[in-house]
């Protein structure tokens, strides 16, 4: 059906399970949302200058170690897949002037087979930072780490300087972040969730998340105390809802979120 949760008929739906304990759930994923999570994206990359990383940073490439690009076509037409695949299957073309570990990798089905592709072919990239979540990066650093015989991944990647952390709270990680380089690295925390890119860190001094207000996010509030949940912790059937300037921050809140569509024909 077309026109029910957005105008039009997409291309695309995300897989996901999230928070709701089913199999999987579809969410349509429109070119519009996709240009708003890249506008996210752009800003976050915007707000980098504030860190005063070094000119080496940005003459090198950026590895991101996503969920396969690789998509099924179902019966209807439409191509499905986790959110982080669709993204690298839309790439445009320039991106692979610094994208790793490129469209060919990226779309190999099998994780294991997909990280020994990127072992083989690490030697020869030059790689400034990388993307995605924890627990797979640390995997892939560790066997490029054991293929080579390393004693840490600057040995390979000297220019390696700036994660951007995904999908789970980082901390519970950094140890084993810090076990395998010889120099810090810079941590960027990001909430990018089939829903949206909904938030990221731009401050070189906390790791707190700031909103994606200006992207076609729209965020709505209830408090979780008294006047939006009740002794249980379900919603109440009228919550207070509050807006973003009625906030304070250090409170508790429940967060709402709409994607607005940016074009509206």
């Amino acid at each position: 059906m077309e026109d029910i949760t957005w105008l039009g008929r997409p291309d695309f739906f995300a897989r996901s399970s999230g928070i709701t304990g089913i199999n999987s759930k579809r969410i349509p994923i429109t070119n519009e949302f996709m240009a708003s999570m890249q506008s996210v994206g752009s800003s976050m990359i915007n707000s980098l200058h504030k860190f005063n990383f070094p000119d080496s940073l940005y003459e090198s490439e950026v590895l991101m170690l996503r969920s396969s690009s690789s998509l099924d076509k179902n019966i209807e037409g439409f191509r499905e897949g986790e959110i982080s695949g669709i993204n690298v299957s839309n790439f445009p073309d320039w991106y692979d002037m610094f994208y790793r570990p490129g469209k060919e990798i990226a779309a190999i089905r099998d994780w294991d087979e997909r990280v020994e592709a990127i072992a083989e072919q690490a030697p020869q990239w030059n790689i400034g930072a990388i993307a995605g979540i924890p627990s797979w990066v640390l995997l892939m650093l560790q066997r490029i780490i054991e293929r080579y015989q390393l004693s840490n991944i600057h040995e390979i990647w000297p220019n390696f300087q700036v994660f951007a952390s995904g999908g789970v709270a980082f901390e519970t990680y950094r140890k084993d972040f810090d076990a395998l380089c010889k120099t810090p690295i810079t941590i960027l925390d990001t909430y990018l969730a089939s829903e949206g890119f909904i938030a990221y860190s731009c401050s070189p001094h906390s790791m707190a998340m700031k909103l994606a207000l200006n992207h076609g996010y729209f965020f709505e509030f209830i408090p979780f105390d008294e006047r939006g949940i009740d002794e249980s912790g379900e919603l109440l059937s009228d919550p207070l809802v509050m807006g973003i300037n009625e906030i304070e921050a250090g409170e508790e809140f429940v967060l709402l979120l709409k994607v607005e569509r940016l074009d509206w024909r």
